[in-house]
């Protein structure tokens, strides 16, 4: 009940914001200023004029609810033609403050990020230009450091050392996997970890390379017991599933804003037009290598998170039960322009049209 009850007093915030007139991002005519996430909030603001009604609409959820925000966390991204504000140090962010400048104003309290550095939302870091290969490396080598001091680790069994790994260091990195892309060479490099954790008699993470002795072989070793494997997992293969499924995610009925504007980034055009004759249903539908190249062209050219899901979706290479949606229901749930039955070859004008 508790949080449900919490729910009543965080819509008061937007509802704030919407008396305050702040205005936020508009993406493809959807507009985007909050996030929340429980307690933890987000804004997204259109310009740095936004900031003072931003203040006084917090005071006024505040001062509404009972609730106080604890402004020593207060964190700061500035982002397009504000990231030189981000560059200014404390005594240049205090003199904008007190006399401003005609392009930019910056809010005291807040913590702004400075290039190559980053916020955190929900414990995932957002940053301009933010080196993913980079947070990886450090937090794989965080992992080995808390694996090395595993005591006894050589004297557990197979299947306890694989309870370990799963748990103690699959388990640490797992989180992150939600919401940021990792390249092949760090799933190698964890895959590598984990095998050795697995299979050496001396399993000490210190980033050498050295022979391992499996007494399974490694494709066998991924199946269940019953088919003479150990359970064990392929990370590059969890890492697909994982962002896999953020698109059946996308494509179950259920609405939210992400899905809108994800809707109007892949699927409409400037005008509304459904540019391949669907949208979220084209996902589940044969496309050619073309068609899946057009959709991932029009989506922005660092949103590579949103990009690795849809490639991971397609290569899975989910297929539909036409003998279990041949029903009249089945059948119109289908796309009829690129459905599973038959193949209609046009053009978008003909659609459109």
């Amino acid at each position: 009940l508790s949080p449900l009850l919490f729910l009543i007093v965080a819509q008061g915030l937007k509802a704030a914001l919407d008396i305050k007139k702040v205005k936020g991002v508009n993406i493809k005519g959807l507009e985007l200023k909050l996030s929340q996430f429980a307690d933890d909030t987000t804004l997204i603001l259109r310009n740095t004029d936004q900031l003072p009604k931003a203040f006084a609409a917090i005071d006024l959820w505040c001062a509404a609810t009972a609730m106080r925000e604890n402004v020593k966390k207060r964190e700061g991204l500035a982002m397009g033609a504000y990231r030189e504000a981000s560059w200014m140090d404390p005594e240049q962010q205090e003199r904008v403050r007190r006399h401003g400048t005609e392009g930019h104003k910056i809010a005291a309290g807040i913590k702004w990020a400075q290039e190559g550095e980053w916020v955190v939302s929900l414990g995932v870091p957002i940053g301009n230009d933010l080196d993913h290969a980079k947070w990886w490396e450090k937090k794989i080598q965080a992992t080995r450091d808390k694996a090395n001091r595993w005591a006894g680790l050589y004297r557990s069994s197979f299947f306890g050392r694989n309870l370990i790994v799963q748990a103690m260091y699959f388990g640490r990195l797992r989180y992150w996997l939600w919401s940021l892309p990792m390249s092949k060479a760090l799933r190698a490099k964890v895959q590598s970890d984990a095998d050795r954790l697995w299979w050496s008699r001396d399993p000490i993470l210190d980033g050498a390379a050295r022979r391992i002795k499996r007494f399974v072989a490694k494709r066998t070793a991924i199946g269940p017991k019953s088919k003479g494997g150990v359970n064990v997992m392929d990370w590059s293969n969890h890492v697909d599933a994982l962002q896999a499924s953020w698109i059946l995610k996308y494509i179950h009925p259920a609405e939210s804003l992400w899905k809108e504007l994800l809707d109007r980034l892949l699927f409409r055009d400037d005008e509304g037009r459904l540019i391949l004759g669907g949208d979220r249903e084209l996902l589940m539908c044969p496309l050619t290598r073309a068609e899946k190249y057009k959709l991932l062209k029009r989506l922005p050219r660092r949103a590579t998170y949103i990009k690795e899901c849809l490639k991971a979706h397609w290569k899975v290479q989910y297929t539909l039960d036409e003998n279990e949606y041949f029903d009249h229901n089945g059948m119109g749930a289908e796309n009829l322009w690129h459905n599973h039955r038959f193949t209609i070859i046009c053009n978008g004008r003909v659609r459109w049209y």
